[in-house]
């Protein structure tokens, strides 16, 4: 019989986990037994499929059946997942089958050596020399590029194209059709931009959005602009961190999801810092959790190198810490030195603290208590006596 985990929504804040058996036969036939059992993200749906080939999905209780087929094959299933929380895929030898709910399905040419990875909006296929992501098409992206959609971002991204193509009076007649609602389809062509992640076609929809903003005037709503300014802020830094030599191919809504913080800590532990330096200096992020976290993990990872010598790792932080607009704690960088046992990286380093109270004590547990007085004289804090 096939098993999976189950996460208990209930008990996740306390990290429980309960098991689930899957039934030993198929329901379409008692004498064949289940092959492959695939529990979605939330926990809250299964798919089965057995070695006739029937497939089947449903709530994770096995009470509701929302989709079952007969894939009319019995070729070994290599691989199973759920995609967000309505459609799973399985990898056989020859093809890729995706399902949904319902009645909707496809398939694709089989890849050798690939594996799924679920994500929280699609699943992710990795193979020897690619890396696709499977997900469903947004209701956004379907009312603008749609072929014959009529909605109101459809008609604002034609208009733009005629204009652009010198017919600029068929782009006055789709601006008149759409005029009331206007804003929506200015907002629909920034929600479709998001989910894209072609930069070309990204800019085509942002550009349809913007000359739709030049015919509302002053009339245009801070929605319109903000939601405007904002995606092509996280747009920028979406590509950024797409480009093959970094290969963090997230999604707009992963990244809502795990926040900028989460995302420049994931540059950091890759000591991609030039990188988590300019997107949190171009996204205006708080020095404390941005700049100053960046530079002093960098500062660390530095001082834990034991290729370079104490003096010249010294020369090195204080030299990039020196030329910044931010204050970034050399005690804290000093400590890690000691802790290392990397003393006189410690004290050339602790020299430049700033704040006494951070120094002092440091200096007393590296046994400098003559050095730790001067500094407390020097500061004028009666605290530090």
């Amino acid at each position: 019989s096939s098993w999976n985990l189950l996460s208990d929504v209930r008990e996740r804040k306390r990290q429980g986990f309960s098991v689930i058996l899957s039934v030993l036969t198929s329901k379409k036939d008692p004498s064949v037994y289940w092959a492959e059992i695939a529990v979605s993200v939330d926990g809250k749906a299964v798919a089965l499929v057995d070695k006739g080939g029937y497939l089947w999905g449903g709530t994770s209780d096995f009470k509701t059946c929302e989709t079952e087929m007969d894939l009319q094959s019995t070729a070994k299933v290599l691989a199973m997942e759920w995609g967000a929380k309505d459609f799973f895929v399985l990898v056989m030898e020859k093809l890729i089958f995706v399902k949904g709910f319902g009645k909707h399905w496809c398939k694709y040419p089989g890849k050798l050596g690939c594996c799924l990875q679920p994500e929280v909006d699609g699943l992710r296929l990795v193979s020897n020399t690619t890396s696709e992501f499977i997900h469903r098409v947004t209701s956004q992206s379907l009312a603008v590029l749609r072929i014959g959609s009529m909605e109101p971002g459809a008609l604002l991204n034609d208009a733009f194209k005629e204009y652009e193509g010198d017919e600029s009076h068929k782009a006055d007649e789709y601006i008149r059709f759409i005029k009331d609602k206007l804003p929506d389809a200015i907002l629909q062509c920034i929600k479709a931009a998001g989910e894209e992640f072609e930069p070309a076609l990204q800019q085509s929809l942002l550009r349809s959005a913007r000359f739709g903003k030049g015919f509302l005037g002053p009339e245009i709503s801070s929605e319109v602009v903000n939601e405007f300014v904002e995606m092509c802020h996280h747009l920028r830094v979406l590509n950024s961190v797409r480009m093959e030599k970094i290969g963090v191919p997230i999604t707009l809504r992963q990244y809502y999801r795990l926040s900028t913080g989460v995302l420049t800590d994931r540059l950091i532990n890759r000591e991609l810092y030039p990188v988590a330096l300019e997107i949190c200096n171009y996204l205006r992020v708080p020095n404390v959790d941005g700049e100053v976290k960046i530079l002093r993990q960098w500062a660390i990872k530095k001082v834990k190198d034991k290729t370079i010598q104490d003096k010249t790792a010294a020369e090195i932080i204080i030299h990039r810490l020196k030329n910044t607009n931010v204050i970034v704690p050399f005690a804290e960088i000093a400590r890690c030195a000691k802790e290392e046992g990397r003393k006189e990286l410690a004290s050339l380093l602790l020299d430049h603290e700033v704040h006494a109270r951070e120094q002092v004590p440091l200096l007393m547990e590296m046994r400098k208590a003559d050095l730790a007085l001067d500094k407390a004289i020097e500061s004028g804090d009666p605290q530090l006596g």
